[in-house]
């Protein structure tokens, strides 16, 4: 789990929703603002859509938690949502790492 200092609130996830930028592929939509503050900020979505149990979804929402607490942060102080996709429940850890890294590095 990320701290909670690096963990978005649900207001400024639905502003990001609302007004954010978006960056997506096969695995992943990310919609994001530049923060204000000095560090970035994320928070994962998981649907019910993507997994209908509860638990399914938390633990896939774990998982990308962790791999974003291992991946190279963003330069900038950046708010980003990620929106999980179904092929995300099929990816090994290795796997989710790369894309996240590949996708975080696509916004700087």
């Amino acid at each position: 789990m990320l701290s909670y200092k690096t963990r978005l609130r649900r207001s400024r996830v639905e502003h990001i929703l609302k007004k954010g930028q978006k960056q997506a592929n096969q695995h992943f939509s990310i919609k994001f603002l530049r923060g204000s503050g000095n560090q970035s900020r994320f928070a994962v979505v998981v649907s019910s859509k993507v997994e209908p149990k509860a638990v399914h979804r938390n633990h896939l929402r774990r998982r990308v938690y962790e791999a974003l607490k291992h991946a190279e942060q963003p330069q900038d102080p950046v708010d980003m949502v990620l929106i999980t996709r179904n092929s995300v429940k099929e990816m090994s850890f290795q796997e989710l790492q790369e894309e996240i890294n590949r996708i975080l590095s696509k916004i700087t």
